[in-house]
């Protein structure tokens, strides 16, 4: 039963050691909205009262407020693209998640925003999929018919806090060898074109990171001649683009050919866009910090490594804690087998974690698990 706002009214008469409780179900709401995902979902398995109760709309928007005021977890995703790991850091091991599949469509993760992951191909413009991996709902977008051949698309899902949409902004480079741009807020029948206010190329590599309200690009120097780099910003709630110049300190010596696009990228760390670079044995990060009124400001932090990357290791910044690095390390490769290394600055040591269930090749997003399904997000 539930009152005018949704909440739950009824009752439940619990055993515990001390005696009887009689807790209102929305106190029991508030109360298992608090737990990991996965305790909730083990909850649904304790009686049929909490298993109705987790599975309610009104629990689903309990727990999805809560998310906006948790640390994102990470998420691995595997080599082939066709699941993903979520990392469960007290119990060292991670929990596989199989991916929708659509056949002759070579899907992958191009990026994640609060709870839910856009699947699309590098390659052809259709479909678009945006996937809740815990509950293994998804919803297909619909058809683009501006973009008929792309060499290349990067699709970015984002969520505009101020009207409460999801929206999922498309880059693909055609004919004119430059980036545009298309948009459809979920719930939309149809793709819009977007204008940038100069021509830009976004970095083949460069996924698109959602934060704060913002999706970001990396921009391709190589077609940039200021001589630093630059990010490329979209405010979801305008629906308007801006440029962050990066300081000149970003730039990369010039004895290391071809290290700004291999090592120069966007990360969410605790919900704060990041820039990082590796430059032999020291590894430079960059926080952007976003203000309304004030526009971007940049704090700079680098960090001696205290060991000479070779081209092989392919050292990747997973997550930056408060006297720790987590570090993503190549064995022979690229696209070789990975292991996970935490570093430590202060006593310049490094530890490797071994985690039951990780792949061997994996890459990373930030993630906040909930349960809202995709067709919910349209229809709010």
């Amino acid at each position: 039963m539930a009152d005018g706002s949704g909440r739950r009214t009824s009752r439940v008469i619990l055993q515990t050691g001390g005696g009887l409780l009689n807790l209102p179900l929305d106190i029991i709401a508030d109360i298992l909205s608090l737990l990991p995902i996965e305790d909730i979902l083990r909850c649904r398995s304790v009686c049929k009262t909490w298993n109705g109760l987790t599975k309610d709309s009104y629990f689903f928007k309990l727990q999805f407020r809560r998310t906006f005021y948790q640390m994102p977890r990470l998420m691995f995703i595997s080599k082939s693209e066709n699941s993903v790991f979520l990392l469960d850091g007290k119990q060292c091991k991670a929990r596989e998640i199989a991916l929708p599949t659509v056949l002759g469509c070579n899907l992958i993760v191009m990026s994640s925003c609060n709870g839910l992951l856009c699947l699309a191909s590098e390659e052809s413009p259709n479909p678009v999929i945006i996937s809740n991996p815990i509950t293994r709902k998804y919803i297909v977008l619909p058809e683009s018919v501006n973009v008929s051949y792309s060499f290349i698309q990067l699709v970015g899902l984002g969520y505009d806090p101020w009207n409460m949409k999801y929206k999922v902004v498309r880059s693909y480079i055609d004919n004119s060898k430059f980036t545009r741009f298309e948009i459809i807020t979920l719930g939309e029948a149809s793709w819009r074109q977007l204008d940038v206010p100069c021509r830009v190329v976004c970095g083949r590599n460069s996924r698109p990171i959602y934060c704060e309200g913002a999706l970001y690009w990396i921009l391709d120097k190589k077609f940039h001649n200021d001589g630093n780099g630059c990010i490329l910003a979209f405010d979801l709630r305008e629906e308007k683009f801006g440029m962050i110049a990066l300081p000149p300190n970003i730039r990369m010596p010039t004895g290391n050919p071809g290290l700004y696009n291999g090592s120069l990228h966007l990360l969410n760390v605790a919900g704060c866009l990041t820039v990082i670079a590796d430059e032999c044995q020291f590894l430079h990060i960059w926080q952007v910090m976003r203000n309304r009124d004030r526009g971007f400001s940049v704090r700079y932090h680098t960090s001696d490594m205290h060991c000479r990357w070779s081209v092989f290791s392919q050292p990747v910044l997973l997550d930056w804690c408060k006297d720790s690095l987590l570090l993503s390390v190549s064995k022979f490769g690229v696209y070789s087998e990975r292991d996970l290394v935490e570093y430590f600055p202060d006593r310049k040591q490094y530890a490797g974690h071994h985690i039951r269930g990780l792949p061997k090749w994996f890459r990373s997003c930030s993630f906040k698990p909930n349960l809202i399904s995709p067709l919910d997000c349209c229809l709010s």
